[in-house]
């Protein structure tokens, strides 16, 4: 464990900025099929018409209604369910003991990465991580330059970040960061992060059990990413 000290004058490594390839010949097919579509508009000559959906009657009096109408209520109700419910306060605890940084330190909004009840691989000794799905990833906590790093790697393993965190018993730990890619058997893989490396330590030191409900928070300290664990159990 390390004190708030450490924090302050923590300086990672630099971190090294690579440049996206740019995919050209994408870029080249989608304008080879804009050209295409811009010569058909030219030599179709047949005004468009609009289709209006009719709608008819049905036997009880009512209005039957047309496909497009059910189709547009369906994908509002798509689109209600994916709304979020606005995320909640950063706990005073986690608050009080970043109001004793020096003024002159930089700290950004603190961002709720994922609230979520912890699984038995979340606190298997064997498995020693705690679990990130991206699909449940509440906010964005990644500069492009730390995705596309952790992106990276070689024949067996991947990229990690050390990241300072604040435990739920308010101590200073470091954990490992990493991107893991989910195979599936058929569909594109899941992501998934993991803290990682020193996370056995803390789950034992902080009593972490299967089915607590934990909050993960994501604070950068003059742009250094830092994150903040607090049970709500």
């Amino acid at each position: 464990m390390v004190s708030l000290k450490d924090i302050e004058h923590n300086t990672l490594p630099a971190q090294l900025t690579f440049l996206p390839e740019i995919k050209i010949e994408k870029v080249a097919k989608e304008r080879i099929c804009l050209e295409k579509q811009r010569r058909l508009r030219k030599v179709t000559t047949k005004p468009r018409t609009t289709r209006v959906s009719e709608s008819y009657p049905s036997p009880n009096g009512k209005r039957k209604r047309s496909k497009n109408e059910g189709a547009a209520e369906n994908n509002k109700r798509k689109r209600g369910n994916k709304i979020q419910e606005p995320p909640p306060e950063l706990p005073e605890k986690i608050k009080n003991l970043i109001s004793h940084l020096p003024e002159t330190r930089e700290v950004s909004r603190a961002k709720l990465v994922i609230q979520k009840p912890l699984r038995e691989t979340d606190v298997s000794n064997h498995h020693n991580r705690m679990s990130i799905p991206a699909k449940h990833i509440r906010e964005t906590f990644l500069t492009e330059e730390e995705e596309l790093k952790l992106c990276m790697r070689d024949e067996k393993n991947v990229e990690s970040m050390d990241v300072p965190l604040i435990t739920p018993t308010m101590e200073m730990a470091k954990v490992s960061l990493r991107r893991w890619p989910m195979n599936k058997q058929s569909g594109p893989p899941s992501i998934s992060y993991v803290l990682t490396s020193t996370w056995n330590k803390i789950k034992e030191q902080n009593g972490l059990k299967s089915g607590m409900k934990v909050q993960l928070w994501a604070i950068r300290i003059d742009g250094v990413l830092c994150f903040a664990l607090n049970s709500l159990v």
